[in-house]
């Protein structure tokens, strides 16, 4: 967590009062937790019973805070336990929009001519790409006349002018926001989708947690049970990593 922790209290300038609170309190405690360990060889409960049997609570209230903090950590391990599982199907399901629980806002993170094209309509779901597009030129459907709208990709100069030439406009008609042109030959549906959600998003909160399907947490709903395999599945690597001692662990 510590990146993520860095990144959201200030980047760089959050590294100067960790380190010094790393060098006055973190090191000198955890040294302090494992030397009262080592030395007498007992649990955390036994061990502060014997220095001061009226702080026998620090002891308490040390395996509480493991339990919590085991219950946290080993759910998201087990959230990535379910993403590894489903990295072995031939496609990704957090790549596409076509899924049910995906909402009309979604954007998928690539793109299907198969599944996101029609006979009616040519579009073009990017979100936060700036891949060139070379296929353009091969999606054709009856001279319309329909909106040409900015997206984040058309900010690169090879897109713009890939898609530009193609449907024979000047690379500058992009720089407006929106644009009616009419050609007979190619026509393509740039939507602007900066707004809406994207498809990664939403297989986690709606696919993997299902959070839409819970009004709060009176709410709890039934049980998740590829969730709850995942779960089992991550207690029973780490008891049988410690089931022998701490030396089994190396």
């Amino acid at each position: 967590r510590f990146p993520y922790l860095c990144y959201k209290n200030g980047g760089g300038a959050f590294l100067v009062p960790y380190l010094i609170m790393l060098a006055v309190g973190g090191i000198p405690l955890f040294y302090m937790e494992l030397a009262l360990g080592q030395y007498h060889r007992q649990g955390a409960i036994t061990c502060w019973g014997r220095l001061v049997p009226l702080l026998k609570g620090v002891g308490y209230a040390v395996i509480l805070i493991a339990f919590y903090v085991d219950f946290y950590y080993n759910v998201i391990i087990a959230w990535a336990l379910h993403y590894f599982f489903a990295s072995f199907t031939s496609e990704l399901p957090w790549t596409r929009c076509n899924n049910t629980w995906n909402t009309p806002e979604c954007v998928g993170l690539a793109i299907s001519k198969e599944s996101e094209f029609s006979n009616n309509e040519t579009s073009l779901d990017w979100f936060n790409f700036s891949e060139v597009i070379t296929e353009v030129t091969n999606w054709t459907k009856n001279s319309i006349r329909t909106p040409v709208q900015n997206i984040t990709f058309l900010t690169h100069q090879p897109t713009v002018d890939i898609v530009a030439s193609s449907l024979n406009l000047a690379p500058e008609i992009f720089s407006n926001n929106t644009t009616d042109f009419n050609n007979t030959d190619t026509v393509a549906i740039l939507r602007k989708r900066n707004q809406g959600a994207s498809s990664a998003a939403e297989y986690f909160n709606r696919g993997l947690l299902e959070l839409h399907k819970s009004g709060g947490i009176e709410n709890l709903g039934i049980v998740k049970w590829d969730m709850a395999l995942c779960l089992l599945a991550v207690y029973l690597i780490c008891y049988f990593s410690l089931w022998k001692g701490i030396s089994t662990s190396g």
